[in-house]
């Protein structure tokens, strides 16, 4: 019996339905199409976040974990049903502008490394992810989990901590402005997960999010000071862990969010069809009744119509 209502659903996903009895009988896609979309709706949000960040270098440089206190943007999501009745799935695209930082931490011995004789970089970009959503609803709340990748441009850079003055002096220029062999495009992994309270037409989701880059901040074939190395090549990737909260705007009307409802309300619709199929047989078969009560001689007087078939019947 736990079985039924699920293939009631599967019945929902196809385009027509044809049942037999006595005949054929088929409840198109048009009938179909006027009951409402279950699970499918949309939200934009508006989300913040704070981070920390530590570089992936290679080789291993000794840094230190920094905080970036903004992560803020705009997001789009909307909800989806897998195969047309699994209502676990969806996407996401958003617009964040994001600081990021990485900072050299000093060793045992008094020596800090440096990039330009610069200790910390503070980056700011421009960020656009796109992934894929996964979401478990209950009661008026969700667990969700995103993955997917970024695509990012860096806007501007800090230089700070300078390891000495000569150092300060002789690239100064680049305090505030990349280097000819840094890239400025980004792109690379992000995923993330958490939780949402549904407060209709409105919901609240806490995330931790995860993301690494894939572009090295600068060409690898360079020493600490950027100057062409044929022996030694470094890599820089920027990485980071932000815990965000979002307040998001259902743009339309949630139908069927956890799974009960929406196997209590895909029975109803089916059930529904099934009554129309049902009344639409019993025209049919009224007409049937109706064609096979008539004869050619219908017209005819019944004293007339004896006398003829006893004639027949000699």
């Amino acid at each position: 019996m736990r079985k039924f209502p699920l293939i009631l659903l599967l019945l929902c996903c196809l385009g027509s339905i044809t049942a037999r009895a006595e005949g054929e009988l088929q409840i198109d896609s048009a009938y179909v199409a006027k009951f409402k979309v279950l699970n499918d709706y949309s939200l934009l949000g508006i989300q913040y976040g704070v981070g920390l960040s530590i570089p992936n270098m290679q080789p291993t440089r000794n840094t230190k974990m920094t905080i970036d206190p903004v992560s803020v943007g705009i997001t789009y999501t909307r909800y989806g049903k897998l195969f047309g009745y699994m209502p676990y799935f969806g996407i996401q695209l958003g617009v964040f502008y994001n600081q990021e930082s990485f900072q050299f931490a000093t060793q045992k011995s008094g020596y800090t490394d440096h990039i330009l004789g610069a200790s910390r970089y503070d980056l700011k970009l421009i960020e656009v992810p796109a992934m894929a959503h996964l979401h478990f609803d209950f009661w008026k709340m969700k667990v969700m989990a995103n993955i997917g990748i970024f695509g990012g441009y860096r806007l501007g850079i800090q230089r700070s901590n300078y390891t000495s003055d000569s150092y300060s002096e002789q690239y100064g220029e680049y305090k505030n402005k990349f280097h000819p062999v840094e890239n400025r495009f980004d792109y690379g992994l992000k995923a993330g997960a958490g939780f949402g309270l549904m407060l209709d037409p409105v919901e609240v989701h806490l995330m931790v999010w995860y993301k690494l880059s894939w572009m090295n901040l600068h060409q690898p074939d360079r020493d600490r000071l950027y100057q062409e190395s044929k022996y030694y090549y470094y890599w820089t990737y920027p990485s980071s862990i932000n815990v965000s909260i979002s307040l998001n705007f259902q743009l339309n009307r949630t139908h069927g969010s956890t799974k009960s409802q929406l196997r209590k309300m895909a029975k109803e619709e089916v059930m529904e069809m099934v009554r129309a199929a049902r009344e639409l047989t019993q025209q049919k078969d009224t007409t049937q009744v109706a064609d096979s009560l008539s004869v050619p001689n219908a017209g005819m007087p019944l004293p007339e119509m004896k006398d003829k078939a006893s004639e027949e019947n000699k």
